[in-house]
């Protein structure tokens, strides 16, 4: 089953927007009364019925939902690489096994000392969705080394 993610959720309705909405109701065609599953990022897993398109949104009915509560937390620290597309790979992969939060480090002798946020959230959520993971880690921006231990819960 595929999932979609949406952080408009009330008690009984999800809204879709924006690339899940066209997603969903254009590349996969679906149509009103078809069956769904949204995840908030949160560890929320909802079953629901479409029951309208429109031209910006897609509303949902909630059918079920179940929350799942992680045991442990993992925060990982790294230092931006030189090569972005190593980066990215690596986003992924931490994602399937399950990081919650991923701070990059300014080091001393850092080559690379910003990332483009916005592209590893959109990796970040692709790699959550395919894996079928509900939580969707924070990616923190690039901080001073001598300021991560400021963060650390």
């Amino acid at each position: 089953m595929q999932f979609f993610y949406s952080e408009k959720i009330d008690d009984n309705f999800i809204i879709l927007e924006g690339e899940e909405m066209v997603h969903c109701t254009k590349s996969l065609r679906k149509k009103v009364g078809d069956l769904i599953c949204v995840i908030d990022g949160n560890g929320g897993c909802y079953d629901c019925k479409i029951i309208n398109i429109a031209l910006k949104t897609c509303k949902l009915l909630i059918i079920d939902k179940k929350i799942i509560n992680k045991k442990y937390q993992i925060h990982l620290f790294i230092a931006p690489t030189k090569n972005h597309k190593r980066m990215e790979w690596m986003l992924e992969k931490i994602i399937e096994i399950g990081v919650d939060r991923v701070t990059f480090l300014a080091c001393e002798n850092s080559i690379r000392k910003t990332i483009n946020l916005n592209r590893l959230n959109k990796i970040a959520l692709s790699a959550m969705k395919q894996t079928q993971n509900y939580f969707l880690p924070i990616i923190d921006s690039c901080i001073p080394f001598s300021d991560a231990f400021n963060i650390i819960d």
